[in-house]
């Protein structure tokens, strides 16, 4: 904030740089290609997006190992929910930039996928378990251009997937599929 003789300079307050530094981000990289990223909320016609969540904070899981968190107004540390959808939490406000995003995300039902739960989370991808319109069961790994990584976006329809001895989806042996080539369609009956 600068301050001339107990005068607030007009825009200057830090609200107002975020805002104006946040608009010239976005004319600058206004219709430049990005990912879809489920938990994400996408600002703009460019690869802005907005998540609340955790990115350093840890705390314990349910099963005691350390995990993201987000914190409590009191000040305690949470884990962090990380579902497939973009939320705002409940103690939150969003700016109106937030609710006006909000608004245009709605995509008519376009996406072809229901997501079932998060198989895993990185800032590079993430990797979900889902169906397609057709009730298949499909694997689908999001590829986040400029994260360093440079996949492209890939859907592995499998017939059926690997489980663990208590019957849940293996983990371990979906990573196993990272690079590899999508499996050719299955023949029409």
């Amino acid at each position: 904030m600068t301050h001339v003789r107990g005068t607030v300079l007009p825009g200057t307050h830090p609200h107002q740089v975020r805002r104006r530094r946040r608009l010239e981000l976005g004319k600058l990289l206004d219709g430049e290609a990005g990912p879809y990223i489920l938990t994400d909320l996408r600002w703009g016609n460019g690869p802005l997006h907005v998540r609340y969540g955790g990115f350093a904070s840890r705390c314990p899981g349910p099963d005691g190992t350390p995990v993201l968190a987000v914190a409590r107004p009191d000040g305690t540390l949470v884990p962090d929910r990380r579902r497939p959808v973009f939320e705002v939490p409940e103690r939150v406000t969003p700016p109106g930039f937030v609710t006006e995003a909000m608004a245009a995300r709605d995509d008519g039902g376009s996406f072809p996928y229901r997501v079932e739960r998060a198989l895993h989370f990185s800032s590079a991808a993430a990797v979900y378990l889902a169906k397609d319109r057709a009730g298949r069961q499909v694997v689908l790994k999001e590829a986040r251009p400029n994260a360093g990584y440079g996949q492209p976006d890939a859907v592995h329809v499998v017939d059926r997937f690997p489980l663990t001895a208590n019957g849940k989806v293996d983990p371990r042996a979906l990573r196993a599929l990272i690079g590899a080539p999508p499996a050719p369609p299955a023949p029409a009956p």
